[in-house]
């Protein structure tokens, strides 16, 4: 974990001024996403950070990310690595948290260091992904999951609120690291109120818990996250479905070649009311020197 490199401090008590006047535009504009462009928006956030501290995480060699996809069915199981990294630019109609339309990132799920209460980075993924879990309906689900593991450093911008009283250890230690070096960031006591509140107000938008038909709500979220990768940023940020039980990563396509796939595993997930069932169905393994994955069933490898 580091601070940012790249930011320009507040100097004095006219800037902070400037600084807030924006921050409260950007609330406005919130309060009612339908009424804003994305170059409105674009725009005023744009003028707000580079004038505040952003906390950074490294991900060294060796840190796993896993990455759900859905699947049809069992019969129709996806035979390419590209299937199960990110989704193409031009099939992407529609905001989402951390990518704006025609564009993508490479989401996936982490765990807490440490975690004693959730072992699997796929059941993040399983929350985050799974069209039963999210909409909360019973049925089956065919889900594939796709373990990568970091080959060359990425740094995210972390998404924490200075502000929330976290439950969890690692969320706490998280935030008393950021609020350290914001503190020691920001010499104008006021002007430390404004970023702690902008900081805030940037986690409730990466938290929003979002219908599937007002994507517009994610204007903020993803916007702020597009402006980041043009920067070689990816998002660090805790999981929305899981209630901060996990922490999701949006990593720019460009940053993939980062990564490699090296362990793939399909699961049933099926949901009748409360109760959530993950069962392991098919395990596969990359083809040398090609992209073609290859399916076992569990059964055959006891």
């Amino acid at each position: 974990m580091r601070d940012n490199p790249h930011n320009t401090n507040i100097k004095n008590q006219n800037m902070c001024q400037d600084l807030q006047k924006r921050v409260d535009e950007l609330k406005l504009m919130a309060s009612d996403l339908t009424k804003f462009s994305e170059d409105e928006v674009r725009k005023i956030i744009s003028s707000i950070l580079p004038q505040i501290p952003l906390f950074i995480c490294d991900f060294e060699k060796g840190r796993i990310i896993e990455r759900a996809v859905s699947n049809n069915s069992l019969e129709n199981l996806h035979t390419n690595v590209e299937r199960l990294s990110f989704k193409p630019a031009d099939l992407n109609d529609k905001l989402q948290r951390a990518s704006i339309i025609n564009d993508t990132m490479f989401y996936g799920s982490v765990l807490f260091l440490g975690n004693k209460e959730i072992n699997y980075e796929r059941i993040i993924g399983s929350f985050e992904a799974c069209g039963l879990i999210r909409e909360n309906e019973d049925g089956d689900e065919i889900m594939s999951f796709g373990q990568w593991t970091v080959i060359d450093q990425i740094s995210f911008v972390t998404i924490i609120d200075p502000l929330k009283k976290y439950k969890n250890e690692y969320l706490k230690t998280l935030q008393e690291q950021q609020n350290k070096y914001f503190s020691q960031s920001i010499k104008e006591s006021s002007c430390l109120e404004i970023i702690l509140d902008f900081h805030s107000f940037l986690a409730d938008e990466f938290s929003k818990d979002v219908n599937k038909a007002e994507n517009h709500n994610y204007l903020i979220s993803s916007v702020t996250a597009n402006i980041f990768k043009t920067h070689g940023y990816g998002v660090y940020y805790p999981s929305v479905q899981i209630m901060g039980e996990g922490m999701c990563v949006a990593i720019p396509p460009g940053m993939t070649s980062r990564i490699i796939l090296e362990k793939i595993l399909v699961c049933k997930i099926s949901k009748r009311g409360k109760s959530i069932e993950i069962s392991n169905q098919k395990i596969a393994i990359l083809k040398d020197k090609t992209n073609e994955i290859i399916y076992f069933d569990v059964q055959y490898l006891k």
